[in-house]
Formats: C-alpha cells, structure tokens, sequence
C-alpha cells in the first residue's frame, strides 16, 4: 500500500466550466495529490468563443475547490488555434522539474499535449490521455495513416482515460491498467475507464 498520495499533474488547454466538478471531486481523495495546469486564462474573464460564435463570460467558477495554476505562458494563449499553433514551451520545465508520479494530458490535438506527453515519458512518470472521441468528421486516407502511426507511438506510452464505452469502442483494445494507484484512484473517483494502450 502506498504510504503518501499520488502527485498528478492534469494539463488542459483552460479552465473548462464541466471540469471544474470533477477536479474539486478529485481534491477531496486523500489518495491523490492534484495540481491541474492551463494553457490559457482566457476564459477567466469574457471572450469570444467561435464555437458559439458571440462573447461568453462564465457565471460558475471555474478555478475553486482544488490546486491549479496557469502557465507562465498562459496569458498570451487562446484556447483557438490548430495543431501547430505557438507551443507553450514552459510545459517541458513544468513537467520535468514537478517530480510527478503521474501526468495526465487532455487529448492530442495540439503540439502543447505532445510536448507534454514527450516530457511526462522523460521525467518517468505515468502519462494518461483522456479524450473525447467522435466519428462526426470523415478524414482523408493520408491523414487517417498519419494519425494512426502518431497515435500507435503516443498511446503505446500511455493509459487512456475514458469519459464512456462508446468513446473507448473507437480506439483499440487496451489491456487492464487496474493494478497502478494513479488510474485506481480516477477510476473510482469519477465516470471513466483507465485502461492501458
């Protein structure tokens, strides 16, 4: 049995409004020691969400009930952007001097998730995807066999985490990642399988 708490490191583009229940849930386990990081503070105040199409200012907090920080790099960062928009290099120190056991990334659609990703594996701790998985978006064939090659490398590293069995039907079979504490710990903290890749 382990005698201290996990030290989990969860890394999210902002702060995201039905997040933020299930990190002041996540505090609350005596098992886990959670710090979640942000890319961006755009949402702390208005702005312009394109999604939505019109300026948005949340009326729930976001940032109460659990330990987080921004990025020092966090203020000039929009949570818009492609894969390549300017990483925030101050992730690779963030990781790699934080001495987690455990790192838990929020998808791959960015260059920031991988460099997170690539520093979580350097430093040696755990690294968990999570992401919300859909088949709404056809892709060419080039893309598709590029995706697959990057993703067969990111996940063979990696336990996913999984918001529901239809989001975990389109990946492929992972084995049980039960027996370690990190995804013990979320497995029985929130909705979501953990399972190795």
């Amino acid at each position: 049995m382990r005698a201290s708490p996990i030290r989990l490191a969860h890394l999210v583009s902002h702060p995201i409004q039905y997040f933020a229940p299930l990190y002041r849930e996540l505090a609350t386990r005596p098992e886990i020691d959670l710090t979640v990081y942000f890319y961006s503070d755009a949402t702390t105040r208005a702005f312009h969400d394109p999604g939505f199409g019109r300026s948005v200012e949340w009326d729930t907090p976001l940032l109460g009930g659990y330990q987080h920080r921004f990025l020092p790099s966090a203020a000039r960062t929009g949570i818009s952007g492609g894969f390549l928009r300017r990483p925030n290099w101050d992730i690779v120190s963030t990781v790699s001097r934080g001495r987690y056991d455990a790192v838990w990334v929020h998808g791959y659609a960015h260059v920031i998730a991988w460099l997170a990703a690539g520093a979580a594996i350097a430093s040696g701790a755990k690294l968990l995807i999570r992401d919300d998985q859909t088949l709404l978006h056809g892709r060419p064939a080039h893309k598709r066999a590029l995706k697959r090659l990057a993703l067969g490398a990111l996940y063979s590293r990696a336990y996913g985490l999984y918001p529901g069995e239809r989001s975990r039907a389109l990946f492929p079979p992972l084995r049980d990642a039960r027996s370690p504490a990190v995804s013990g710990a979320l497995q029985r903290s929130c909705p979501s399988t953990a399972r190795r890749r």
